[in-house]
């Protein structure tokens, strides 16, 4: 009786700490998708100081992006990169329709997570961090080349 007692109790543990778990990924999940559009929208929009809300106020921040010209440009910082996105926001129009990039995977392990995101035409490769209750980009690395470029090992 003891032992049947014993297993339901670890069977009941094991049975709360899975739900709850997948609830929390569930709702990180929720979370990082909700940052990642939000981030798209204040890009098209040319809003630098929303778009730069999205990612860790930190110099180890790590942005960079590789033109389809094979130009890699590297932001280290949060202020190099409002410095480089800043003169690109002022020198292109803003989007008059958003082609938001699809989310093509996304793992999320504790507190940190990993996305890639595709559009026609770019590659994202993003490492998100958990601060309090939101999530923050701390490295993206953007890949634009021209479509008839792009090969895909599956």
């Amino acid at each position: 009786m003891k032992k049947q007692l014993l297993f339901l109790a670890l069977f009941a543990f094991a049975l709360v700490t899975t739900t709850t778990a997948q609830a929390q990924n569930k709702a990180d999940e929720t979370a990082i998708r909700k940052t990642l559009n939000e981030l798209w929208t204040a890009a098209d929009n040319r809003d630098l100081a929303a778009f730069a809300s999205f990612f860790v106020n930190s110099p180890d921040l790590y942005y960079q992006i590789t033109t389809a010209d094979n130009k890699v440009l590297l932001a280290r910082g949060i202020e190099n990169m409002k410095k480089m996105v800043g003169g690109y926001m002022k020198s292109a129009p803003a989007a008059t329709t958003s082609t938001k990039p699809a989310l093509t995977n996304l793992r999320i392990a504790g507190n940190v997570a990993f996305a890639n995101w595709s559009n026609v035409g770019n590659q994202d490769f993003l490492v998100l961090e958990k601060t309090g209750d939101s999530w923050k980009i701390s490295a993206l690395s953007s890949q634009y080349f021209q479509p008839s470029n792009f090969i895909e090992m599956k």
